[in-house]
């Protein structure tokens, strides 16, 4: 059943792999950063929605209604990425190429802010 609305953000394949690729590099610094303005225990799930279901098989793509929580987090985290690959020119662990992480991570925050 797909359900869909006006405020749905949804992250693709690449999307999904950009942030589940920085959530695994950089979560220790995004949760010191914001474990004072989101609980830690929503920081956890936040990384884990991404991270888990791709250990187990699961989804690749996530469809949700953001709210300030969802963007702060999954924008943190676009953001350091693409400041990790900045200039990078080459395949990285997951098999993708840098460049196809920077274009999903700038659009991940496209989506996010809309803007």
């Amino acid at each position: 059943m797909f359900i869909d609305h006006p405020s749905m953000v949804r992250f693709g394949e690449k999307e999904c792999c950009a942030l589940r690729l920085s959530l695994e590099k950089n979560f220790a610094e995004i949760y010191e950063t914001l474990k004072g303005r989101i609980g830690e225990q929503m920081l956890c799930l936040y990384r884990d929605i991404l991270i888990e279901p791709k250990n187990y098989g699961g989804a690749s793509s996530l469809g949700f209604i953001p709210n300030e929580e969802h963007k702060i987090f999954y924008g943190l985290a676009a953001e350091m990425e693409l400041a990790r690959l900045d200039g990078e020119k080459q395949t990285l662990l997951c098999g993708c190429e840098a460049i196809e992480h920077i274009n999903a991570l700038k659009n991940a925050i496209k989506l996010l802010t809309g803007k």
